[in-house]
């Protein structure tokens, strides 16, 4: 069977711990390549569903079409062992080769080994130990030691041209992927640093601006009334609280006010009701009269209105 499907169920059990198979069809429903891929598995092998070879390569393959490498391999297995699937080496191959495109070491496995065995593409010993030797250079360690042990059984059968030349395409191969992973990450860098200088000058604008509005001196209250109490509300015993926003204009009036949180909403007409009779003397700055915007908390107590 697939060597990573082996992996694949490790996978599944430890995903159960946070969430249900029924979950994980639901993201894998909704498009999630890895849930797709992860479901895919469990009907390949019958874990917490009844095995199903169609299913399996079903899910697989959304996978795989989204572009997830270790559906793409899994896939072309599929292809390979006729799982699901009429055999076709060739098709296992073009799987193979799109995961390997990536840098995923399973694709990059088992097209190795079809050029070694001449399945789906014609033999090349050099093409394979190309791919075997980048498979087993890969961190993911499914592959690694069964990379190695392939790579030696081919070298056998090489002279030394042919490692010359599969060295020298794995070399390049290798320093390619060192450039564009740099180029990669300086990009990251790069995108970070201007995303924070970004929220740094927005942040240098929202304090200038608010620094532009603060007034030399603030609204002075000159006539407040308190509100009144919701009948209903009084007289079913219940206590509230109203957050008011609310501006004063340059005469000193209250406009836009406004419950912007309450502990329930029956309290918030009279609240804003009785904010919008307060006058003041109106906020200063540099020797101007200004708009300020105030919030004020609104306290409906039964002790009070007795």
């Amino acid at each position: 069977m697939l060597i990573r499907l082996l992996c694949v169920f490790g996978l599944l059990l430890s995903v159960a711990f946070a969430e249900s198979l029924d979950e994980t069809r639901k993201k894998a429903e909704s498009g999630d390549s890895f849930a797709q891929w992860l479901l895919g598995g469990a009907y390949a092998k019958g874990n917490g569903v009844p095995k199903d070879s169609a299913e399996a390569v079903k899910w697989c393959r959304l996978a795989a079409e989204q572009g997830f490498a270790m559906a793409q391999s899994d896939l072309g297995l599929m292809y390979k062992n006729g799982e699901g699937v009429a055999k076709d080496s060739a098709e296992a191959v073009k799987w193979y080769r799109k995961a390997a495109a990536t840098g995923d070491a399973g694709g990059r496995f088992n097209l190795g080994l079809s050029y070694a065995n001449g399945e789906g593409v014609p033999e090349d010993l050099i093409q394979a130990h190309f791919w075997l030797n980048l498979a087993g250079a890969a961190e993911d360690e499914t592959y690694t030691t069964f990379a190695k042990i392939s790579l030696a059984r081919i070298e056998a059968k090489m002279n030394a041209e042919q490692k010359a030349e599969a060295m020298k395409l794995a070399r390049e191969m290798f320093e390619r992927e060192t450039t564009e992973r740099l180029a990669v990450a300086k990009a990251r860098a790069e995108k970070d640093a201007a995303d924070k200088a970004a929220v740094a000058e927005r942040v240098a604008a929202i304090k200038a601006e608010a620094e532009k509005r603060r007034p030399d001196r603030y609204p002075v209250p000159t006539y407040q009334v308190r509100p009144v109490y919701p009948f209903e509300s009084r007289a079913a015993g219940r206590a509230g609280d109203v957050l008011v926003s609310y501006t004063i204009d340059v005469r000193g009036k209250v406009i836009n006010a406004r419950a912007v949180r309450s502990s329930a909403k029956e309290f918030e007409a009279a609240a804003v009701a009785a904010v919008e009779k307060w006058k003041f003397q109106p906020a200063m700055k540099n020797g101007k009269t200004i708009e300020c915007d105030l919030q004020a908390p609104i306290v409906f107590t039964l002790s009070e209105e007795n």
